[in-house]
């Protein structure tokens, strides 16, 4: 079998995704967040980028959105650990790498703030 056969074997790719904490943490703030469901379906994420998402210094209207957390959000962990090489990165970040390489999702969302705002002013 070969590596992407073993990365992808008995995981339903289509209509998912995987988010980092960034691009949730501004579409809920540019009250945008439910193109993800419209888009994918489901949005897997790391529980790291939840406990990012639910710190106390996070943004009220997310906090709030977090707390109902939509049937489409699955937090789910990766099964191997990040590859040392990411060690530069934060948990979340790594954490979601790890997670888009094993679940082969049809989509990756990470992306730094100044990428998002430049995303919404072309939108």
């Amino acid at each position: 079998m070969s590596a992407t056969a073993k990365r992808t074997a008995g995981l339903d790719r289509r209509n998912r995704a995987v988010s980092d904490t960034t691009p949730l943490n501004y579409l809920v703030l540019i009250e945008a967040i439910d193109v993800l469901p419209q888009m994918y379906g489901r949005v897997l994420i790391p529980a790291a980028v939840w406990d990012e998402l639910s710190q106390p210094g996070t943004p009220k209207p997310v906090l709030k959105w977090m707390a109902q957390c939509p049937s489409w959000l699955e937090v789910t962990n990766p099964r191997s650990s990040p590859d040392p090489t990411m060690s530069h990165l934060d948990e979340g970040e790594a954490n979601a790498i790890t997670l888009a390489w094993n679940a082969a999702p049809i989509c990756f969302y990470s992306m730094s703030a100044m990428e998002l705002r430049s995303l919404v002013r072309w939108a």
